[in-house]
């Protein structure tokens, strides 16, 4: 049961998270979206990679991460008071 909870809740995670970025994404400059996200997903991937060069899947969601961190955070804009809630 404990398992089941954790992942239901990893699975709401990432759909709420997913949800907003897409949001975000339709009011993102593109200039974000095409130069500022991937080059976060960059930095952080190359953070990790210092920090443990063996960790390929951390690296690898590390990019994640870090290319979906900006339109999130431009969604949590457009939600207003109700991004504060996410």
């Amino acid at each position: 049961l404990g398992r089941r909870l954790v992942r239901g809740a990893r699975l709401a995670l990432l759909v709420t998270v997913v949800g907003v970025a897409l949001l975000g994404s339709v009011a993102t400059h593109w200039m974000g979206m095409l130069v500022f996200a991937p080059a976060l997903g960059a930095i952080l991937a190359a953070v990790v990679a210092l920090v443990d060069p063996s960790a390929r899947k951390g690296m690898v969601v590390a990019a994640g991460v870090g290319v979906v961190l900006v339109p999130f955070a431009n969604g949590l804009v457009l939600l207003g008071t109700a991004g504060g809630t996410v």
